[in-house]
């Protein structure tokens, strides 16, 4: 017979390999956002400095509003406007003087003016900017003494932890992992 190939026997035996992959990347905050003004109005303090830490809830910055308060007068004086027609409706309907339709048209009245009223209560507590969540206060975009309108940006806050580790790797440096 004809030999068509030979063959040799190597003996081996398994071992770890440690490799290392280099990649560069950064570090980025767990979340960011930007808090923003609920109510217009003049900012009077401002609390946190810029990086220090705050917890949720802390005031960011305070604001004061001239038609807060007179917006809250305003909507109690309408409620109750509105309650005491309702009642002298009620009264005029149980002694059939009235129409079933006059006192539902009262009842919504009074409603309308009651959420008109908790609504104008929501407000007056929003003359405090606080802080959403725990974080560092990563930069601060009002001083005291500017002015705000609803909607702009007061204050960015970032979550550090966890610290995120972003970077980019290649397959064959993601294979080794």
């Amino acid at each position: 017979a004809k030999v068509l190939f030979s063959v040799q026997v190597f003996p081996s035996q398994a071992a770890w390999v440690n490799r290392q992959v280099v990649a560069s990347g950064y570090t980025a905050p767990y979340r960011t956002v930007q808090v923003l003004a609920e109510a217009q109005g003049r900012v009077t303090a401002v609390g946190a400095r810029r990086g220090s830490r705050v917890n949720a809830g802390d005031p960011l910055v305070w604001v004061e509003s001239l038609s807060r308060p007179e917006e809250l007068r305003r909507a109690t004086l309408l409620c109750d406007q509105r309650r005491i027609e309702r009642d002298a409706l009620a009264a005029l309907f149980q002694q059939g003087l009235q129409s079933k339709g006059a006192l539902l048209q009262a009842e919504a009245l009074l409603a309308e003016a009651q959420k008109s009223l908790r609504d104008a209560q929501l407000n007056a507590g929003r003359m405090q900017i606080k802080a959403p969540f725990g974080g560092y206060l990563q930069d601060r975009f009002v001083e005291q003494g500017d002015y705000l309108r609803e909607g702009r940006v007061v204050a960015q806050l970032v979550d550090l932890e966890p610290l995120l580790v972003k970077t980019t790797l290649t397959e064959k440096d993601w294979v080794c992992l």
